[in-house]
């Protein structure tokens, strides 16, 4: 991409960046989903203050992308781990906000995304105390509300019979149309491709790269950022960010007007994204 489409397409990252904290900044109607939830969360239990996270996470990702595009700098790799900061938090939010969740199968989503949190936090030693404490306090929270612990639970693995769903799935239920020639979705192939990248695996890095002849029998390869493959992510990406968005509207009971105005605010692409 020419320094063109870079600062264009960093200014337009940083644009939704821009969108989904004026989104968040407006406050849900009476009667609205989250204002629902607020009423069946007491004591600390993350309820919509979850998904305002996630989104805000989802954003941050995708305006640190523009800041990048914007100083010129289009590194090989490190594009792609941003882009999966994005899409893992946009596909998070997405799941506690299904629309055809009832209110408490919601607020066990919301129980489950607080179990993992605490178990993220057992693994650092010095946090390892405090967090099995909560944990059990949340899992307690939980079963009382008729909510049911998973089989093997103990002390230090608190956790709910519902499950999170594996990123890759999930990504591939969001984003699920046109499959490939193999049955795979888009968002599939999104989370296996920025995967790669965000972890160093070779074919993903060296995948389209300019070669030339060096030594007899051996050649050099340019690392670049392969334009087709990044263009292609980043549209993904904002695509679930954009549906995080639409969902979150819905939820805070807002007019569908107001969200239209905002993605207004977001300027075209003279080179649009496939």
């Amino acid at each position: 991409m020419t320094g063109k489409d870079l600062d264009e397409l960093g200014r337009w990252l940083q644009a939704w960046g821009d969108l989904t904290s004026e989104l968040l900044s407006l406050s849900a109607t009476a009667k609205s989903s989250w204002a629902v939830d607020k009423t069946l969360l007491t004591n600390g239990d993350v309820g919509e203050s979850v998904i305002r996270l996630l989104l805000m996470t989802s954003a941050y990702h995708l305006q640190a992308l523009g800041d990048l595009l914007l100083a010129g700098h289009d590194y090989p790799v490190a594009p792609y781990t941003l882009l999966r900061g994005s899409a893992e938090s946009g596909a998070r939010a997405l799941w506690l906000m299904e629309p055809s969740l009832g209110v408490n199968e919601r607020r066990e989503r919301y129980f489950v995304e607080r179990l993992a949190n605490i178990a993220e936090q057992m693994r650092d030693p010095t946090e390892r105390p405090l967090a099995i404490k909560r944990g059990l306090e949340v899992l307690s929270r939980a079963v009382h509300l008729g909510h049911q612990a998973a089989v093997g639970t103990t002390r230090s693995k608190a956790s709910l019979k519902l499950k999170r769903p594996p990123m890759t799935e999930l990504m591939g239920q969001l984003l699920n149309s046109p499959t490939d020639a193999s049955g795979r979705t888009p968002g599939t192939m999104l989370y296996h491709y920025l995967s790669a990248n965000a972890h160093s695996v070779p074919w993903a890095l060296i995948r389209g790269m300019p070669t030339r002849p060096s030594a007899p029998g051996k050649q050099l390869m340019q690392l670049r950022l392969n334009d087709n493959d990044f263009r292609m992510a980043v549209s993904l990406t904002v695509r679930l960010h954009s549906m995080a968005c639409d969902a979150a509207a819905t939820m805070m009971g807002l007019n569908q007007s107001v969200l239209v105005n905002l993605k207004a605010t977001v300027p075209r692409l003279s080179n649009p994204l496939p």
